[in-house]
């Protein structure tokens, strides 16, 4: 395999100039001479081996401004007077904006390259020696821009192999013979860190969520634990259940829209819910919101409006609606049962999901990690 990493690069032609004339070897100087000659290698430039190429723009301009206010005085004479200054034609003496490259070719092999540009710090320099193939030295490069080498496993410097690159300084050569190549790099560039953790054998892969970014609808805690017998509705115009609300409603089946635990008293519904769910269950002989049962169930509001793990409150249907209950906190003194209760099939279910409102059941431990059943 042979890489030239330097090579003439396709490049708009903007101006070229190409000799006519042979380049002529000079003969060593006689030590009995008076002097030595002025150069060690003559070029002029007619000569062929000599070429200059030239792409870009370089734009330069004056804008002067100038304003004059027009007045009439009390006699009626008008008047102009000129003006320092006016809004919206503020004078830019001088600009220079230059877009330039240049590349000088000496004998095909030595290449010097810049770029300028109107932001010093976007400027490049770049200087080496290519080599034609089947030599040793296949290129020698030294600037601040495409210094680099070929990809190999497990490493990416990136390919020298335009003139637009990382502005970094450095200097990367080439060298082959018939069997090997070899690549050499020197680059002064920043580079970021990567951290790589290891466990059991195999790559610990983090990631980091918000404590509040976690999986909405789906899982929830009931106010109550050992549950006797539950059953849950999901509003649907195709249900066949009417409710006091005036909407649809279907049953869900535990067995295949959700996983029900009526001992830990929690739901987690197969899919997150676009309407209304509903719940009614039963536990030593009380319905949901029966006095006497739901304690210490949610929490109450800290002085920032946050759930306070502190200050535990317990569910009643009583409560709801009362100045000053946890519930009131949570949505409002106007908020009352008929806004969290519904009469269905001779019961009394709470709405335990409503899409846009806050649930306090609505259990927060459970995050989406990115892949397929990643919940946790």
């Amino acid at each position: 395999m042979l890489r030239n990493s330097i090579v003439h690069r396709p490049l708009r032609i903007a101006l070229l100039f190409l000799a006519a004339t042979s380049l002529h070897p000079q003969e060593l100087p006689s030590p009995f001479e008076a002097e030595a000659p002025d150069t060690l290698l003559e070029l002029d430039i007619g000569d062929a081996d000599v070429s200059l190429f030239a792409a870009g723009t370089w734009t330069t301009g004056i804008a002067p401004a100038a304003a004059w206010a027009f007045s009439r005085d009390s006699a009626g004479s008008i008047s102009a007077e000129l003006q320092p200054s006016f809004p919206g034609l503020e004078p830019i003496p001088f600009s220079n904006k230059p877009s330039l490259t240049l590349s000088l070719w000496l004998l095909g092999r030595y290449f010097f390259e810049t770029t300028v540009t109107e932001t010093l710090s976007e400027s490049t320099i770049l200087l080496g020696y290519a080599g034609f193939p089947g030599e040793p030295v296949q290129s020698v490069i030294i600037g601040n821009t495409a210094i680099g080498i070929g990809s190999y496993p497990y490493l990416e410097f990136g390919e020298a192999d335009s003139s637009v690159g990382e502005i970094a300084p450095g200097a990367a050569a080439t060298f082959a013979t018939q069997q090997s190549e070899h690549e050499i790099l020197f680059r002064l560039a920043e580079s970021d860190v990567d951290e790589i953790t290891y466990a059991s054998g195999g790559i610990v892969s983090e990631q980091r969520v918000e404590a509040n970014d976690y999986l909405r609808g789906r899982y929830f805690v009931l106010p109550d634990a050992g549950i006797t017998s539950l059953v849950l509705y999901a509003e649907d115009a195709d249900g066949d259940t009417t409710a006091g609300d005036g909407k649809q409603y279907r049953r869900l089946d535990p067995a295949r829209d959700a996983v029900v635990s009526l001992s830990d008293g929690t739901i987690w519904l197969n899919e997150a819910p676009l309407t209304r769910v509903l719940v009614y269950y039963e536990k030593d002989g009380s319905s949901i919101g029966s006095v006497g049962i739901g304690n210490d169930s949610f929490f109450g509001l800290d002085e920032n409006g946050n759930p306070d793990p502190s200050d535990l409150r317990t569910f009643s249907y009583d409560e709801l609606g009362t100045p000053g209950d946890a519930y009131s906190e949570l949505f409002g003194d106007e908020v009352g049962p008929d806004d969290f209760t519904v009469l269905l099939d001779g019961t009394t279910a709470f709405v335990l999901f409503e899409p846009g409102r806050y649930s306090p059941f609505e259990s927060a431990a459970i995050y989406d990690l990115g892949g397929p059943d990643s919940a946790t």
